[in-house]
């Protein structure tokens, strides 16, 4: 389905979900990079619904803590940030997420986001301070989580 962005007005094509990995693995293997719009908020605060992102091929250097980064997992296709690196597996978990992480082979790692594309400025997602306010995010999940339980209980 072909259209106009409300937001700016650039032509924009709706396919399936299936079609744009397919797509999108055929590009990043040409060595290009993707400019997609993220879909769901499990990567809020950091990245919301809407948010243009820029992704680049996954090299080995890229694969650090920190990092956001596409990965399939069973077919399903996740924007998760890297929590934990060892030799044989990455941890992922999404900024928004309070207490689920998936694992992942390295293999399984399509991309690395590398810029997050405001309509204001572009923001580098990997500088050290967007590094530091996503560690210090992921760190207080267990504060997060007692906070969002205490508020769905008094909230009437």
């Amino acid at each position: 389905m072909l259209y106009n962005d409300p937001q700016d007005g650039t032509r924009v094509v709706r396919i399936t979900n299936e079609s744009f990995f397919k797509y999108l693995k055929t590009y990043l293997d040409q060595g290009k990079k993707i400019v997609f719009t993220v879909s769901g908020d499990s990567m809020y605060p950091f990245l919301k619904s809407g948010s243009r992102i820029l992704l680049k091929s996954i090299e080995l250097n890229d694969v650090k803590k920190g990092r956001v980064v596409l990965a399939e997992i069973n077919g399903q296709f996740i924007l998760h940030r890297i929590v934990a690196v060892s030799a044989s597996e990455i941890t992922l978990a999404g900024d928004g997420n309070l207490i689920q992480n998936e694992t992942v082979e390295i293999k399984n790692i399509w991309a690395v986001v590398t810029e997050v594309l405001d309509r204001r400025w572009n923001r580098n997602i990997q500088s050290p301070f967007q590094l530091f306010l996503a560690f210090v995010w992921y760190i207080i999940r267990p504060v997060r989580l007692l906070f969002f339980k205490l508020w769905s209980l008094f909230k009437l």
